[in-house]
């Protein structure tokens, strides 16, 4: 690493509660609170005085710590760089340590100034320092921009900063020799620069050392160049460091300690104490780092200061040892118990003790080592090769390189796990652990002690969850519509945190996985707002109980589409307190769009069988009316033609037959609603029947309403029955006078015609299967109250009135009666605005002409036989009355199997009156008899139907003519004269 790059990634250190740091140099050993045992009382004695004879040597060297902090300075504060191994860098508990580390602690001991050490990101650590956060930067390379910032101390320590290259490549001696070649380095390097500037561009960054030396290991990349120190501790780590070669160095640099600019009584103060620390302190920090050199020439010393020690312990041996020989008897007994007690525990924890003297190569296995693995104890050799042979083949380089590490100062540690042969050739899994007892005297490591522990139910238990975690995994990431979680809301069920997440969360939601286990509020924040409410409820129930809960939630995804949830989710509180949920949410959004479409079809479906049982029922209706008005049209009308004008009841019998032709009209509607209407259809001068109509519609609105006509005189005529179309007209006029009310207003009745395209069109009602062309529109508008969305939503349903008392079929049958013609209805409407209804009819390209209408009835006569057939007797009554007057002899019959044997048993039957539906045998069935009979039979179908549909039923089957119910003396007249092929005036 070059000091003089500002962005490099760093983890911040941790300090202590007390804000103070206090170095303590430790090694971790297997097995908390155990230590070596000694071999006897005396040599543990001997150790206690050494240490007492060392003590007083090391306090005769005049190098005291001060009485006092100078410049009353109580406490320093100190940031460096966090990872920069083995300068500093923190260790598997988080703290940290390293060679600058260790100097910062004797710095306090000699100065007596508490040290308050913090280790973070390079580029973070400099700014703080700068705001004045901090007293002291470490680790820091001298260049032009800080030399106006900062006052240095003097170099403590030079860096390197080489080439590396893997023992495959050959020939690479600097950085001119990098063509063609990949080459890494960490992001925010100055080496980046040299190497751009000697022409090398194929350069791959990485964001720390150790990414990048990962990166070296996987083979990735095979050339590189950090900074020396950081590149072989990880290169050492990873025990790769074998395979790679060094050039000579691109350049170096020197560690500096500095202070903001003018403050040089603190850079003096800082100074001062690590002048303090003498070169022997200094090398035995590096030797505890960086390894002990070959030389002996630096131990000479030590040893001198050995013999003193030792001279000093045999005087005080000699005064001890009388004391020494009374309490044998009792420690050798307190050991004895010791030893039990250790036996039972490691017997309880399956564990077994070693002790290996480096040098030799001996090792020390206790009777637990042996028969942990089924072994007799002292069964093989107790040596390092005896253990290697029974290490597993491909887990023996691992375990070699574990201890390597650990004996070199590279690993802080020696916790290694590997398969050992059982005396049965199964395997076992072995957590071995350890710690470096004693050093020689050139400080070579000499005696390593540990233990042993059979993990082997541990690594199956791993491997068996591991095995779970994939399929879960698996599981979870394939759920095509669906994101498994887990949520740490902490102890008060307040915080969110994504323990887990499947990575399906990106599909579904649109946010990256790494983004939600960083930000959990990334993904709350897209339920909608108006539904977190009830998720906050059903969140606070399901705690209060402990039980899981289901709900349908939206959630807004990045792209701003909205889709639907379900979210199943379950609560449980760890051990710690913590409060975890478990959960799944599920896309349903094609399925809630699937239920609401379905929804809207079974409306529909619902609305049409409504109008079909409706339909039905009125056309049913309408057919027994239409059986009981021809009784009462027909007696009228005999009445009327057997009464003197002067006598006192006709005028009774005029009103009845105006009443019962009101009543026909309403059956007319009925069956108009139903479909089954039948409609006198002609060429139809629209403005002319509205003329006519005036003086009625005049009397029939409110004396508030004004009536209005605005035709255009170029009106095209429409093919429509003109019964119907009245009806529409009063119908609507009427209502729009109810809609005025008791205030003044207008009515206007509007004639045009325009073309229609699709898009005019598709926006009205009753515009199923209609063409593009020429229409002709009659408007009828009012001023009055108008309506809202919701009453125009209706005013077409049966029965639908705003009026305290209903009016029948109302709008529905206008709007069968319009359907009926070909056309459409408009309506548009606000309410306090008024209303207004287009009614839309297919223009006709014929001419209007003036209808021919024959009042004549009574003067036409015909002679013969007519078999009269009908299941109601009252028609059978009042039809045969008619044919008398019209000069015919009648048969009559209830059924059409009576028809049958009738018309066999009267060969001079002229023609038949067939009623179209009747029990035992129809009016169909009936007619295809008689023309079986006698082809040339001539058969009028007598219907409450529609004349067109029974036509179309029985085209081409030689039908004479059609009569529908309820007929007047003039339609059967005219029906009548069909058949004879004449039609006169008298």
């Amino acid at each position: 690493m070059v000091r003089g790059s500002s962005t490099a990634s760093r983890f911040q250190g941790k300090r202590s509660s007390a804000a103070v740091f206090h170095h303590t140099r430790r090694y971790t050993f297997s097995g908390e609170g155990m230590k070596a045992i000694p071999s006897s009382i005396l040599s543990g004695c001997m150790f206690k005085a050494f240490a007492a004879a060392v003590f007083l040597l090391t306090a005769s060297s005049g190098l005291s710590a001060p009485a006092g902090p100078p410049g009353n300075r109580n406490i320093i504060r100190v940031v460096m760089d966090s990872n920069y191994p083995p300068y500093v860098f923190h260790n598997k508990q988080g703290q940290l340590e390293g060679i600058i580390i260790d100097q910062w602690a004797l710095w306090e001991k000699k100065t007596g100034i508490h040290v308050e050490i913090t280790g973070m990101d390079w580029g973070a650590a400099q700014s703080k320092m700068q705001a004045g956060e901090f007293d002291v930067i470490d680790t820091m390379f001298r260049n032009d921009k800080r030399e106006a910032i900062y006052d240095f101390s003097k170099p403590y320590a030079r860096i390197d900063v080489p080439l590396f290259f893997h023992e495959d490549i050959s020939g690479i001696k600097g950085v001119d020799d990098l063509g063609g070649f990949l080459v890494a380095a960490k992001a925010g390097d100055a080496v980046i620069d040299l190497l751009k500037t000697h022409g090398v561009t194929n350069i791959v960054e990485y964001p720390s050392y150790e990414k990048l030396i990962e990166a070296v290991r996987d083979g990735k990349v095979k050339i590189f160049t950090i900074d020396r120190p950081p590149a072989l501790y990880f290169l050492n780590r990873l025990g790769i460091q074998g395979k790679f070669r060094e050039t000579r160095p691109l350049y170096s640099g020197e560690f500096h300690r500095a202070v903001l600019k003018g403050n040089s009584n603190l850079l003096a103060l800082v100074e001062k104490g690590f002048d303090a620390i003498t070169p022997a302190e200094y090398r035995t920090i590096d030797n505890s780092w960086l390894g002990t050199p070959l030389s002996s020439a630096p131990y000479v010393k030590y040893l001198g200061y050995t013999a003193v020690a030792i001279a000093v312990f045999v005087a005080g041996l000699v005064v001890w040892l009388g004391m020494l020989k009374q309490a044998v008897a009792l420690k050798t007994h307190k050991l004895t118990k010791s030893e039990e007690r250790l036996s039972l525990a490691l017997n309880a924890s399956r564990s077994g003790i070693w002790d290996w003297n480096v040098k030799t190569g001996k090792v020390f296995f206790d009777s637990n080592y042996f028969t942990l693995a089924g072994y007799e104890p002292d069964e093989f050799p107790h040596s390092y090769d005896e253990w290697e042979k029974r290490v597993h083949p491909d887990d023996i380089g691992r375990a070699r390189e574990d201890i390597k590490a650990y004996l070199t100062g590279a690993a802080g540690s020696y916790d290694s796990e590997f398969r050992f042969k059982r005396n049965d050739d199964t395997w076992m899994w072995i957590l071995s652990q350890g710690k470096l007892s004693e050093r020689d005297a050139q400080g070579e490591p000499l005696r390593f002690t540990g233990m042993h522990t059979d993990i082997t139910e541990r690594k199956a238990a791993e491997v068996e969850l591991r095995e779970s975690e994939t399929r879960l995994s698996l599981l979870s990431d394939n759920i095509p519509d669906g994101v498994v979680y887990q949520v740490d809301t902490g102890t008060d069920g307040t915080q969110r945190v994504f323990t887990y997440i499947s990575g399906s969360v990106e599909k579904l939601h649109g946010i990256a996985k790494e983004d939600v286990l960083r930000d959990a509020m990334l993904l709350y924040e897209q339920v909608l707002e108006e539904d977190r409410p009830h998720l906050v409820e059903l969140e606070a129930k399901a705690i209060a109980g402990m039980t899981p809960f289901r709900a349908e939630m939206r959630f807004r995804l990045p792209s701003g589409e909205i889709r639907w949830k379900l979210l199943t989710s379950a609560p449980r509180r760890l051990d710690h307190g913590h409060l975890v949920w478990d959960g799944i949410d599920i896309d349903i959004t094609e399925r809630n769009l699937a239920i609401e479409e379905r929804l809207k079809l079974e409306e529909q479906l619902l609305h049409t069988q409504k109008l079909e049982s409706l339909g039905v029922m009125a056309g049913g209706i309408a057919h027994d009316f239409n059986n009981i008005l021809t009784t009462i049209i027909g007696n009228a009308e005999l009445g009327l033609m057997r009464m003197k004008q002067e006598s006192p009841g006709i005028n009774n019998l005029r009103m009845i037959e105006q009443a019962a032709k009101q009543a026909a009209n309403l059956a007319q509607q009925m069956l108009a609603y139903s479909g089954k209407g039948t409609f006198v259809i002609e060429h139809l001068d629209l403005n002319a029947l509205l003329e006519e109509m005036l003086h009625l519609l005049e009397v029939s609105i409110s004396k508030m309403a004004t009536l209005q006509l605005n035709f255009d005189p170029d009106l095209p005529p429409v093919e429509a029955d003109a019964t119907q179309i009245r009806q529409i007209v009063m119908n609507l006029v009427i209502n729009a006078s109810e809609a005025i009310g008791d205030n003044s207003g207008v009515i206007t009745i509007t004639t045009g015609y325009r073309d229609c395209d699709k898009r005019y069109l598709k926006n009205i009602t009753g515009n199923e299967g209609l063409k593009e062309g020429l229409y002709v529109f009659m408007d009828i508008a009012d001023t009055g109250c108008g309506m809202g969305k919701d009453i125009m939503a209706k005013i077409f349903d049966p029965f639908f009135t705003t009026k305290f008392t209903g009016r029948g079929l109302g709008m529905a049958a206008v709007l069968g009666i319009v359907k009926g013609h070909k056309g459409a209805i408009k309506v548009t409407s606000e309410p306090g605005k008024g209303t207004s209804f287009r009614i839309l009819l297919p223009a006709s390209g014929s001419s209007a002409e003036a209808a021919n209408l024959d009042d004549d009835t009574f003067d036409w006569r015909g002679e013969g036989t007519v078999l009269l057939v009908d299941d109601e007797k009252r028609i059978r009554d009042i039809t045969r009355e008619m044919l008398r007057e019209f000069g015919f002899t009648t048969i009559t019959a209830a059924d059409g199997r009576d028809a049958i044997e009738k018309f066999r048993e009267n060969p001079d039957v002229v023609f038949v009156i067939l009623d179209l539906t009747m029990p035992h045998m129809d009016g169909e069935q009936c007619f295809h008899e008689l023309k079986r009979i006698n082809p040339d039979v001539k058969v009028i179908l007598s219907s409450g139907f529609s004349e067109h549909e029974v036509t179309l039923k029985f085209a081409g089957s030689g039908l004479a003519g059609v009569i529908q119910k309820p007929y007047t003396f003039s339609e059967l007249k005219e029906a009548l004269q069909k058949i004879y092929g004449t039609v006169t005036s008298g």
